[in-house]
């Protein structure tokens, strides 16, 4: 990944949240999130699907973000406004989500922290862990 355009990246999204700190969830996906996902190499509709479904809780609900492979799904990233600071409640929906669906890699972020998450398995347990934190 190119130092410069992550640089590029993070200047743009520190832009605009300065200029709009009450930005909530489908804004902050629209203005700054898109960027992220193609910073990273994953692009709507070829390798990315919105509002993926998913089973937690005994129910179904929708994860922002499925990053696919071969139509299966290798990571969540789960999105929350700029105007919601981030909590165990997300991070529990996303762990739930990962867990249910088998996905190793997660991300919930809100465009100014963005939280790290992998799936491991031991044996028959099954855990999801925080494994990185970035501002």
């Amino acid at each position: 990944m190119d130092e410069d355009a992550v640089a590029d990246y993070v200047d743009a999204a520190r832009s605009t949240i300065e200029a709009a700190p009450q930005l909530d969830e489908a804004n902050t996906k629209a203005a700054i999130l898109q960027d992220f996902l193609t910073l990273l190499d994953w692009e709507i509709p070829e390798n990315t699907r919105l509002e993926y479904s998913v089973r937690a809780f005994g129910r179904t609900y929708k994860v922002d973000y499925a990053l696919v492979l071969e139509e299966t799904p290798v990571a969540f990233l789960e999105a929350k406004g700029v105007d919601t600071p981030l909590n165990d409640d997300h991070e529990e929906q996303l762990s739930s989500y990962m867990s249910n669906e088998n996905v190793n890699y997660g991300i919930l972020t809100n465009a100014e922290e963005y939280r790290f998450f992998q799936r491991r398995v031991a044996g028959s347990a099954v855990s999801v862990r925080r494994v990185g934190t970035a501002d």
